[in-house]
């Protein structure tokens, strides 16, 4: 079974962050796609993958969301991203950030 979750920018924990909040720009769109595309190639038969937010919601992209399963493997991956773009990783599932 697999889980979803989203990286973002956030300085906060998630309960706290009102129904309002919009999450900063990770960075600029060929920097992330970049990074994104460079550690998924490594990530290859992991069992994880990413949807960067689109232009139409965001010149700059958001967040990324991942679906798999985070295993030890892929929280090495997510954990690098994260701290590349200074980003934490949402946990859809336990609804909440998590550390990775």
């Amino acid at each position: 079974m697999g889980s979803i979750g989203i990286v973002v920018r956030a300085d906060r924990d998630a309960e706290t962050l009102g129904n309002d909040w919009v999450p900063p720009p990770l960075g600029p769109r060929q920097v992330v796609e970049d990074l994104v595309t460079e550690v998924m190639e490594v990530a290859v038969g992991l069992r994880l993958t990413a949807n960067v937010e689109s232009v139409a919601e965001s010149p700059d992209p958001r967040a990324i969301t991942f679906s798999g399963v985070w295993g030890d493997e892929e929280r090495v991956v997510l954990r690098q991203i994260c701290s590349r773009l200074e980003a934490r990783f949402y946990d859809a599932e336990e609804c909440g950030f998590i550390e990775l």
